[in-house]
Order: structure tokens, then sequence, then C-alpha cells
């Protein structure tokens, strides 16, 4: 009898130490994004190791780990992390979210399309994914439009991923620019569907 009672004993130790952990994670977390919010990325990242050394392993609060180093302009950093995430769990759909954005940052374009029509396909089944992700992608073929062009391939789909945003997010205050927008290219857009297309908008 006593064997037993000191196993849950031990027991009781164990989960009071993890629920112990998992709470100051949750605090650490909590002043993480309100840091962010404040703009004081530096603080972020000291919030987010910190809950990362209570639940280390958690992609989520890597993720904003790697989101509070990339906004201060240190994304080869940012970006190693997000790759390890993606190694460890390549169906982790926010990490693409992360990738696309740093991508942004760092006027990748093309690469940034990429991840987030990565993140997209990867959220197809979810419930609540992050519809920002079709209007990012769309956007990033919008600036490609005004530099290095799009042929009416890319066309289709950059006014695809505006429309189906549209669909998503219907009270967007974007909505009647996006749309003037879309109606814009369609009545200017070359007939060639093989030529590519430079438009700065002007």
């Amino acid at each position: 009898m006593n064997k037993f009672k000191r196993i849950n004993a031990a027991l009781f130790l164990l989960l009071g130490i993890m629920t112990f952990g998992t709470l100051a994670a949750q605090d650490a977390y909590v002043d993480g994004v309100q840091a962010m919010k404040d703009g004081d990325n530096r603080g972020a990242e000291f919030h987010f190791r910190r809950a990362l050394q209570r639940t280390p392993g958690d992609h989520s609060m890597q993720q904003m780990l790697a989101h509070a180093i990339m906004n201060q302009r240190r994304y080869r950093e940012a970006d190693s992390l997000l790759y390890s995430i993606v190694q460890a769990d390549s169906n982790h759909a926010g990490t693409y979210w992360y990738l696309g954005l740093s991508q942004v940052k760092q006027q990748q374009d093309s690469t940034a399309l990429h991840w987030f029509k990565t993140y997209i396909r990867k959220t197809v089944n979810q419930n609540n994914p992050n519809v920002s992700a079709w209007l990012q992608a769309g956007s990033c073929y919008r600036r490609m439009l005004h530099t290095r062009g799009l042929n009416g391939g890319q066309l289709d789909d950059m006014l695809s991923l505006y429309r189906q945003y549209l669909k998503l997010n219907p009270l967007d205050p974007m909505v009647h620019n996006l749309t003037a927008f879309i109606d814009k290219v369609e009545e200017l857009r070359p007939s060639d569907p093989n030529r590519v297309w430079v438009w700065t908008e002007r």
C-alpha cells in the first residue's frame, strides 16, 4: 500500500510540475502577444523564448517567436526557425503563412506567393483559415504585375485569389477598390494569354 501511495504522490507531483510549466508558458505567451501589440518586438522575443523554455517543441509558440524576430529584420534567423518547423511537421499550416510574411518583408514576391498558396492548400479542409492568405497571394501577383509582368495564366490566378478573398471577407473596407482593380484588369489585359503584360496602374 505504501508503495502505491508513493507512486500516486509522485504522479501528482509530476502533474503539478507540468501544470505549473503550462501556466507559466501561457503567461509568457500573453506577455509576448501584448509586447508585439505595443511594438516591442525585442520584448516579445524574450517572452516567447521564456514560454518555449516551458513548452519546448510548441510549433505555434515557435511561429510567434519567428514573427517577433522577423519584425526586427533578422530574416535569416526567422526563416531558419520556420524551416525547422516545416521539417518537424510539414502539415502545420501556420508555418507557411509566416514564411510568406517573411518573404513579403524581404520583397521576394514570387517566393512569398509560393508560401501563401501552400498555406491555402494546407487549410482547404480546415475551419476558420486566415483568409488574408488569399489577399496576400493576390497582392504578390499585383506587385509582380507592376515590375516583371504577368502572363494570362498568372493574371487568371491573381483575379481568382482576389475574388475568393472578397467571397470569404465581403465586409472588408477594400472591397470597392479591389473590385475596381479586378474590373480594370479584365478590361485592359491582353487577349494573347502568352504575352507578359506589365501594368503599373497609371
